[in-house]
């Protein structure tokens, strides 16, 4: 989480519509390649909420 939090945020980003960024969505058909994914950010941020100690499994 570390890593992600200090080199893959938008943070420096400012106009980016996501999280993360560098997300591949198919690499063979260079289809969303070096973006920001929607998955890639609700896992993110799941984890986030994971390492809070007073988390409970909501599924």
């Amino acid at each position: 989480m570390r890593a992600l939090a200090s080199e893959y945020t938008t943070e420096d980003f400012p106009a980016s519509n996501g999280i993360l960024v560098h997300g591949v969505y198919d690499k063979k058909s260079a289809k969303g390649v070096d973006e920001c994914m929607i998955w890639g950010d609700y896992f993110y941020l799941e984890g986030l909420i994971r390492l809070n100690q007073s988390w409970y499994s909501y599924w």
